[in-house]
């Protein structure tokens, strides 16, 4: 075991003693006189605790050893020594001697603060200068190495792991991390666009306070430092790029920046497949990135590769998901459910009544369409409609085809307060009463009539009860899919009347001809477009014109 004393001799001088008591090394008590550079309160023995085992803590034993060592050395080479002064909470002056370093980021004391129970909590620095020798410089190197890659194991992987649900907030966070653990002044990350064999760097991390969203960058892979680590699967470490042969220089005319050296290195999943490349530029403080450098970033990569295998697996998940919710939102209400040959059977093997039986007010526009029934009545009632105003013997309606497209029809509304099947026979039957007058016959043309009775009857299809705002608001799969082009709602209305139009022993318009059938799709879409609320005063508008100024084909 080992245990170090410190005793200030004066304001300016404190003696180290380092006493070792172990089995397996011989009990040695050496002392060593630093001097400090600046003055501190403490006063008197200052003894730490026992520190640890060296059969434990073989780092820690090591490095004691080296101390106590440093007796023989600072007799041959005292006059080169120099020494510098850390001030720590307690008040103690903890000198770091030109021989050993031992840098700990981030040690805030137990089993790891071997060299630092005089400093509560601190951590030792001792640089090593000219005149140390190699098996010291060897020892405080290893030492530096795994206290840095102790520190990015068990943290860094968790909060990255933590960010899967977020592609660009996991970006910024590894390019900050690398930044951080090698000392780089920036860094970018790659990942691989397989659809295209490029490199995309999404977010380039440019300060150390805030990540610039830049234009995207993108780069094949067979081009620049990026490109041959991309290809090759090997890290590397170049020290002046400009001279580099792989170097691609117009990033830094594109960004501004100026890079000197660059550690890049792949990043790769279990599998053994590239992921993406980050790529680390500037060594903070030093000509060039180093071997432990290299260490760190291999050790960094499997993390990265972790995470970001995490993030694309959940985006996938969750696109599987919307496509999925999106398939359910676009099936036509009731679609699913096949229509029995026997509801078919009953519009079809008895005539077509007329209009007035249902009531001898249905040709009147005072007259209220919901006060006939439900259900079958409507069905009944709209091949009236169809058969009064000539369509069906004039573009040859299939009987049987015109059943079954009005039952799909009927079924493609939901059960809502307003927008319902009752809703659009009523639209359907004011439109029978228009286009049965003479103006309305003269002014449109029998393709334009049949399109507009059409339009009438499917004009709210799988309406949700909701408005087209709050479609937007929420978010919902219809609005990720229609909100580009305005008018969800009616755009959704215009796309279950096709699907209907497109379903087996449904298209009652099969006896069109090519031309006439493109028409009649056009028309129904501009009609159900125009049926949005939100342009219903400028519409109002305009047939106010068109009353006053008349009407001109």
């Amino acid at each position: 075991m080992f245990v170090i004393e410190t005793r200030r001799n004066s304001a300016r001088e404190i003696n180290v003693v380092v006493s070792s008591h172990s089995n397996d090394i011989p009990s040695t008590k050496n002392e060593v006189t630093f001097v400090a550079e600046e003055r501190n309160n403490s006063e008197g023995l200052k003894r730490s605790p026992p520190i640890a085992d060296a059969s434990v803590l073989d780092r820690q034993s090591l490095l004691l050893r080296a101390v106590a060592s440093s007796r023989h050395s600072q007799s041959s080479q005292s006059s080169n020594t120099t020494t510098t002064s850390n001030n720590y909470d307690d008040g103690i002056t903890v000198a770091s001697i030109s021989r050993l370093r031992n840098t700990c980021h981030g040690n805030t004391g137990g089993e790891s603060s071997s060299l630092t129970a005089t400093a509560s909590g601190g951590c030792l620095n001792m640089t090593l200068r000219g005149g140390a020798n190699k098996y010291n410089q060897q020892i405080s190197q290893s030492t530096e190495l795994t206290c840095r890659s102790d520190y990015i194991s068990p943290y860094v992987c968790k909060r990255l792991l933590s960010l899967s649900e977020d592609m660009n907030l996991l970006v910024r966070n590894i390019t900050k991390e690398a930044k951080t653990l090698v000392h780089a002044e920036t860094c970018s990350l790659f990942l691989l666009d397989k659809e295209h064999s490029e490199l995309v760097a999404e977010v380039f991390e440019k300060n150390g306070t805030s990540d610039e969203y830049l234009t995207e960058i993108r780069m094949p892979l067979s081009q620049g430092i990026v490109g041959h680590v991309a290809s090759t699967g090997q890290m590397m470490n170049v020290n002046d790029v400009y001279n580099h042969p792989y170097f691609y220089p117009k990033v830094d005319e594109r960004t501004g920046f100026v890079t000197r050296n660059i550690l890049c290195f792949p990043i790769k999943d279990s599998s053994g497949n590239l992921v993406g490349v980050a790529e680390l530029c500037n060594k903070i403080g030093k000509q060039a990135f180093t071997r432990h450098d290299e260490q760190i970033a291999t050790t960094f990569a499997v993390y990265c590769a972790i995470s970001i295998s995490h993030c694309l697996l959940y985006r996938k998940l969750q696109e599987a998901h919307r496509r999925s919710h999106m398939a359910a939102e676009l099936l036509v209400q009731g679609s699913t459910l096949s229509i029995a040959p026997e509801d078919i059977l009953r519009f079809t093997v008895r005539d077509i009544p007329a209009s007035t039986s249902f009531h001898a007010d249905f040709t009147q526009f005072f007259f209220v369409p919901r006060s006939i029934g439900t259900g079958d009545t409507y069905i009944e009632a709209s091949l009236s409609m169809f058969k009064e105003l000539g369509f069906i013997e004039r573009f040859r309606l299939r009987r049987r085809t015109l059943a079954r497209f009005l039952l799909m029809v009927q079924k493609g509304y939901r059960d809502v307060p307003y927008h319902n099947w009752s809703h659009a026979f009523a639209v359907g039957h004011f439109c029978y009463l228009l286009v049965r007058t003479a103006a309305v016959r003269s002014a449109l043309t029998e393709l334009e009539r049949l399109s507009l009775f059409v339009a009438c009857l499917c004009h709210d299809i799988d309406h949700r009860g909701t408005t087209n705002a709050f479609q937007l608001q929420s978010k919902t799969p219809l609005a990720q899919l229609y909100s580009s082009e305005g008018s969800v709602l009616e755009r959704h209305h215009f796309a279950q009347t096709v699907s209907i139009l497109s379903m087996e022993e449904c298209n009652i318009f099969d006896q069109l001809t090519r031309q006439q059938y493109q028409i009649v799709l056009d028309n129904i879409r501009e009609i159900i477009l125009a049926t949005d609320i939100a342009a219903h005063l400028r519409k109002v508008d305009r047939i106010k014109k068109m009353v006053e100024d008349g009407y001109d084909r």
